[in-house]
């Protein structure tokens, strides 16, 4: 039976990812216990000793979990700055989680208020795949505000801004307006001179209140009949098994962010990527395409361009769906009976329902 825990028994155990101690026969416990073990995330500590402030230090850690009794104290300068989060009875004020930094949660919790922050550059295309990148996050996200334009909102979804979001399917992504915890997605800001004011390149934020940070263990990755998307907390180093999308990596002819290939870049946390199926071992990329949407089209309509202006003729008051040429979600009009302009489509090629269209600027 466990009486004592030596002053420094982990220090600089640099590959310790988490601790968990159920032991109620404590006498002693030292001081820095967790100093420089820079991989730590959690620590579970249901001793009847107290753990101790002097247990870590104030600079190896991002992302550390620390789990304590409900009664027990504990203050660290970490929680103040982000990078400690302090866990008791299953509740948690607040936690940031950082962009690029590996994330392992082993017990899920409710957290007073969560955010996440990352930095969109790529460009995107204007009638073909580019600008895609990966989205894995551990809770389900309420608000995204991006840092410029305040709330943007999945295509799909009435907002001042807009940008795409898909989630894998078979024969490719179809187009969603829900990040839910633990999923992958793919995700691009519109950024292409085309856009005009519409831009969101720049930090977007996603957060979430009163809300559960589910566990790690819990991953939930898509399988389908061509390749596994598997979400990641965690960096992963490329290898051949491992395809990547080529963020900011043009891949031969094709634009940065449109491809999944093997052995290109590492997997950074907070994203995802693919594992070829069985059948598609040696694959040497997955493309990024939208899938056909099956769509009934309830009412027929006619479509004709001039001048830049796109006219859609309509039998009943109705939605009208633009796409791009890659299958995106491009805008939704509230359509009348008569005559609908669409004036705000950048240069480029469209399909309107089943009909081809192409503006002209």
């Amino acid at each position: 039976m466990l009486r004592g825990i030596d002053a420094g028994a982990f220090s600089y155990a640099t590959s310790l990812r988490s601790v968990v101690l159920e032991n109620d026969s404590l006498r002693t416990v030292g001081d820095s216990l967790f100093h420089g073990c820079t991989s730590l995330k959690a620590v579970v500590w249901n001793g009847n000793q107290p753990l101790m402030p002097t247990a870590f230090d104030e600079k190896s850690y991002t992302h550390l979990l620390v789990y304590l009794p409900e009664t027990m104290e504990f203050e660290h300068p970490l929680i103040e700055s982000g990078h400690m989060a302090l866990i008791k009875d299953g509740q948690c004020s607040s936690l940031t989680l950082h962009d690029l930094k590996p994330f392992y949660c082993p017990i899920p919790f409710t957290v007073g208020h969560v955010e996440y922050k990352h930095f969109y550059a790529q460009s995107t295309g204007l009638g073909s795949s580019a600008g895609w990148e990966t989205l894995a996050l551990p809770f389900d996200v309420a608000k995204i505000r991006h840092e410029g334009k305040g709330d943007i909102a999945p295509f799909g979804v009435d907002a001042t801004y807009n940008f795409w979001l898909a989630e894998p399917a078979d024969g490719g992504f179809d187009p969603t307006i829900t990040i839910r915890a633990n999923k992958p997605y793919i995700i691009a800001m519109p950024n292409h001179t085309a856009y005009g004011n519409d831009l969101l390149n720049g930090n977007v934020v996603f957060s979430a209140d009163n809300v559960l940070i589910h566990a790690t263990d819990e991953l939930a990755p898509y399988h389908g009949t061509e390749y596994s998307m598997i979400p990641s907390f965690d960096e992963i180093k490329r290898c051949d098994s491992v395809y990547a999308l080529n963020v900011s990596l043009k891949f031969d002819k094709y634009a940065a962010g449109s491809v999944f290939a093997p052995n290109r870049k590492d997997v950074m946390p907070f994203s995802a990527y693919m594992v070829p199926a069985e059948k598609n071992q040696g694959a040497p990329m997955f493309r990024i395409q939208m899938r056909p949407e099956a769509e009934d089209v309830v009412y027929s309509l006619s479509v004709t361009v001039a001048g830049g202006i796109v006219y859609v003729t309509l039998p009943e008051d109705r939605a009208i769906t633009v796409y791009d040429m890659v299958g995106r979600k491009v805008c939704v009009i509230d359509g009348m009976e008569g005559v609908n302009e669409i004036s705000h489509l950048p240069q480029g090629m469209y399909m309107i329902e089943k009909t081809k269209v192409y503006v002209k600027r």
